[in-house]
């Protein structure tokens, strides 16, 4: 039973990342992407482990081998281009993957976009998130980093305070 549970077999590839058997958790993630060839979740887990393992030949052949929308593809891509420093190709890419329907692309777009120093426009990004969905607990981080980075510990205890008043037990918030 435990071999046909998705979740199961999930938390034995975290487990392995987390006790840094990178190769492991590439042998365990890819009977799941076989098997479940309709989860665009489990072919992006991956695809990340593959860039973060440094198989880039690998990931550039599953990639192109894999049936993704082009905007996974695109956040790739842009994952690709920063482990690359090249920071002109990976916001091209981002911007490629900025979709409403998806928040993903706005959540690693605005996190680049902070990385870059550009809070203003990161926080923008926060912003049409938390318009759509006011509770997504992603945003509201990416949010409070922002308020503390530029200098307002209060603002940014608020946006905590919003998470932790929905999921009081949420560990990075409370350590943030």
């Amino acid at each position: 039973q435990f071999r046909q549970d998705v979740d199961f077999q999930l938390f034995n590839v975290s487990q392995a990342v987390a006790q840094g058997e990178g190769e492991r958790a590439l042998e365990l993630m890819a009977p799941l992407v076989a098997v479940n060839t309709a989860n665009e979740d489990l072919k992006m887990v991956e695809l990340m482990l593959l860039l973060s393992q440094g198989k880039i030949k690998q990931l550039e052949q599953r990639l192109e081998a894999l049936d993704l929308p082009e905007r996974n593809q695109a956040l790739v891509r842009a994952r690709l281009a920063l482990r690359n420093g090249n920071l002109e190709a990976a916001e091209t890419f981002f911007l490629k993957a900025v979709d409403a329907k998806d928040f993903y692309g706005y959540l690693d777009y605005a996190r680049f976009l902070v990385e870059q120093g550009r809070t203003e426009e990161a926080s923008s990004r926060y912003q049409d998130i938390l318009r759509q969905e006011p509770e997504n607990v992603v945003a509201l981080q990416g949010q409070s980093i922002i308020y503390e980075l530029n200098g307002d510990p209060e603002a940014a205890a608020q946006e905590l305070k919003k998470i932790l008043s929905r999921n009081p037990e949420d560990a990075y918030t409370m350590t943030r």
